[in-house]
């Protein structure tokens, strides 16, 4: 009992955080992913399932060759997550989401300038991150080089939000500042959007 009850526990955590990060907004549609990495297993959400879909059974799980362990086709994006948890051994959990105001700097290809004191102590800064074609390990190699144990949330260019960390508590609270940052930049007008104002 207790060894399934332990096989079960990443299986309703990836369920708990994306139901969480559905209900508060950042996540919608089928869009982003987020994965956790345990006893050299990762559980990532399944290819064409929204974040709120996700449930405890319906979770793909991959090995870190990038071979599926079940019937769950996993995300699209899996490369990404491949190569940031072979490159980065800290990380044990990525959340990738297109939260609105995240991505609107993601698309004008500016910096989400970090302005409370507790972005300046969490975050610290917010890179973004150069472009590389979604669902390619190009773009896990991109985001390893600006990502760290230090820095671990960015933007990826005309594309949306990545956050790496321990575990999906840890990245889904500096997702939800993430965006927080982004909103507050935005509506403060603390932003130069290449001499555009997409407001007016």
């Amino acid at each position: 009992m207790i060894w399934l009850v332990r096989s079960m526990q990443p299986r309703f955590d990836l369920f708990v955080w994306s139901q969480i990060a559905y209900l508060r907004g950042l996540a919608r549609s089928k869009g982003g992913n987020l994965s956790l990495f345990k006893d050299n297993k990762i559980y990532i959400k399944p290819s064409g399932y929204s974040f709120f879909d996700v449930l405890p059974w319906k979770i793909s799980i991959i090995d870190i060759d990038g071979t599926l362990k079940n019937s769950y086709k996993p995300s699209s994006e899996y490369p990404m997550h491949l190569e940031i948890y072979r490159k980065l051994p800290f990380v044990k959990a990525i959340f990738h989401t297109h939260s609105f105001y995240a991505t609107l700097f993601a698309f004008s290809k500016n910096i989400i300038p970090v302005l409370t004191e507790e972005a300046k102590i969490y975050l610290k800064e917010i890179p973004l991150i150069p472009f590389a074609q979604p669902g390619s390990s190009e773009l896990g190699k991109n985001v390893v080089k600006y990502l760290s144990s230090n820095i671990q949330a960015g933007i990826l260019e005309n594309h949306g939000t990545i956050v790496i960390g321990k575990t999906l508590k840890e990245c889904y609270y500096l997702s939800e500042l993430l965006e927080e940052s982004a909103k507050l930049a935005w509506y403060l007008g603390k932003y130069s959007l290449n001499n555009v104002d997409l407001r007016s």
